[in-house]
């Protein structure tokens, strides 16, 4: 059985005349003829009643026709799909939270105005959601930061990224620093209140490791899993946070600002299966996001 013989079989059903649904189909009466009996053979069941020239579904081929007919709207709808996909691909771009709030929809709007070969969807999750992702084939490529299997993935390396330490404005911690991110020595006997994004992330392990090491006594005074949610804690004056130096502080209360001896850094990398073979529009992609000049957040895209 096959698509061709169901097709023919019901144009057959909705003409009841194997000759009319010959013309339709381009195809001629033998040739039509020998279908059905191909189905009928397969099935094992007599599909039509034929009495003189009029023709009579029987109750197996009233089956068959009402479970054809959905059978072949979504093989045309696939077909469809597929003719679609390959005159303007989809790719599918992956990338952690702090990626899709920074830089990831300057860039995206980029490569779709310089090229726009391709309908790019994008999509943004922890690190392990995306490795999963991309090992079922769910994403073409992901920005991640943290350590993969080099025997599953191509990484290449793409951004080096810092965390800024962000307070209001007239927090006690920069009263006396001027400039738009001094480093700043606080009171190692005074406790700092922060606010972190993720407690299972390694950001938030770097940054209370860093603290512990400095000799600067903090508390977490809060989770927050998104980068707007810290900011507007931050401004009504609730503890300090911090956030990726790529992030845009756009609330005129909040000024980003270094504690010094505590650095906190991380890698981002542009992932893909490995051996994978890429075609022309992927690799255009996969170029462009590795030469994007990512601005640090006090900077604008144009």
């Amino acid at each position: 059985m096959t698509l061709r013989n169901l097709r023919v079989f019901v144009t057959v059903c909705q003409h009841m005349n194997m000759s009319r649904a010959a013309r339709i189909l381009f195809l001629s009466p033998p040739a039509v003829s020998q279908i059905i009996r191909e189905l009928e053979n397969y099935f094992g069941t007599p599909l039509f009643l034929r009495q003189g020239h009029q023709l009579y579904l029987t109750h197996a081929g009233t089956t068959l026709y009402h479970a054809a007919l959905p059978l072949l709207k979504g093989a045309d709808q696939l077909e469809e799909s597929m003719r679609r996909e390959a005159a303007k691909p989809t790719v599918n771009l992956g990338s952690t939270m702090p990626v899709s709030a920074t830089f990831l929809p300057p860039m995206a709007a980029g490569y779709l105005r310089d090229y726009g070969e391709v309908f790019l969807h994008t999509y943004a999750s922890i690190s392990k959601t995306l490795e999963t992702m991309l090992l079922n084939g769910s994403l073409d490529f992901a920005i991640i930061a943290g350590s993969l299997n080099t025997e599953q993935f191509e990484i290449i390396p793409f951004l080096d990224d810092e965390q800024v330490f962000i307070a209001h404005k007239d927090h006690p911690l920069l009263k006396g620093y001027d400039g738009d991110c001094p480093t700043i020595q606080p009171d190692p006997t005074a406790e700092i209140d922060i606010f972190v994004r993720d407690k299972e992330s390694n950001t938030y392990a770097q940054i209370c490791t860093s603290l512990q090491n400095a000799g600067i006594a903090y508390k977490v005074c809060g989770v927050i899993s998104n980068i707007d949610g810290i900011i507007l804690s931050v401004a009504y004056s609730l503890g300090i946070g911090s956030v990726s130096k790529y992030v845009k502080i756009q609330n005129p209360d909040v000024r980003r600002f270094h504690i010094d001896g505590v650095n906190v850094t991380r890698k981002f990398n542009l992932v893909y299966l490995k051996d994978r073979i890429l075609p022309p529009a992927y690799e255009r992609l996969k170029d462009y996001i590795l030469s994007f000049p990512v601005k640090d957040g006090a900077e604008s895209y144009e």
